[in-house]
């Protein structure tokens, strides 16, 4: 299943606290670029894994053949075993104008260990550009904490940026937990998402990042609840850095930045990180 100002109109609103106006001499460009491309890949992502299984957990899917979830068509061929979720004109849940299909084949039944889907995006695109790639998730079965694992994986995914240009390019690694006895439908999924990304931005800076601290994916809200991903850039100014997801109880689109003093405040819902 990504040379950028510092400052965003309505996008990134500048909190830079005193210890960052006194280390204005560091280049934070390649910083904030890489946040946000780190930030479009996760979205890409988990959007896509919380539908299918969405999708699989839908008693009229299964019996139809069809439905519509946040804004997807979907339909399922049982003799395929193929999903294919299909994007319009419709607004998804947080904000994003998704067109274009995406096809997931499964192996199996994707709630039980062994199975296996392929993903492939036909055509598609988020509103700020062309997802290409084809990702794969596993099911390793059930933990020692009575959780479902699931393993994601994607080599050399890339975003081709309708607005500014550029590709992002990233490989990704990551393993989702839910207790087992939650996949119900209508249930209030909550997912555990561990796991590292790396790859060269869209504006060709080199970076990995890996989860610092869990990021907790919900099915009751379009964004991550919370979470911190370090992140990495060997070839810049400032190295290292971190992205923090606002820990609340309730649903939140607020992110924040934090590279050697300065802060830099995301809120998601606005016009999305198209720099």
């Amino acid at each position: 299943m990504r040379n950028i100002s510092i400052l965003f109109t309505c996008l990134i609103l500048l909190c830079s606290f005193s210890s960052c106006r006194k280390n204005n001499a560091y280049d934070l460009k390649s910083n904030v670029n890489v946040s946000n491309d780190v930030i479009l890949s996760v979205s890409s992502f988990t959007t896509i894994f919380n539908l299918l299984i969405k999708a699989r957990l839908d008693p009229s899917l299964a019996l139809n053949g069809y439905t519509r979830i946040d804004g997807a068509n979907i339909t399922y061929d049982s003799v395929k075993r193929e999903y294919d979720f299909g994007f319009g004109i419709t607004l998804s849940p947080d904000s994003v104008q998704r067109t274009g299909k995406i096809k997931v084949v499964v192996t199996g039944d994707l709630l039980q260990k062994g199975s296996y889907a392929k993903v492939s995006f036909q055509n598609y695109y988020e509103d700020y550009g062309k997802v290409d790639g084809i990702d794969s998730l596993a099911n390793e079965g059930v933990n020692a904490f009575s959780q479902m694992v699931f393993s994601l994986t994607g080599s050399q995914d890339t975003i081709n940026k309708v607005y500014g240009g550029g590709f992002i390019r990233y490989k990704m690694d990551c393993k989702y937990n839910a207790p087992a006895s939650s996949l119900v439908f209508g249930g209030d999924i909550l997912f555990l998402l561990r796991g590292s990304i790396s790859g060269i931005s869209s504006k060709g800076y080199n970076f990995s990042a890996s989860i610092r601290d869990t990021l907790q994916d919900a099915f009751s809200c379009p964004w991550i609840k919370a979470g911190i991903i370090d992140v990495h850039l060997p070839d810049a100014q400032v190295t290292d850095g971190y992205i923090d997801f606002v820990s609340t109880n309730v649903c939140s689109d607020m992110i924040w930045y934090y590279f050697e003093g300065c802060a830099f405040k995301v809120i998601k819902n606005k016009l999305f990180l198209k720099n």
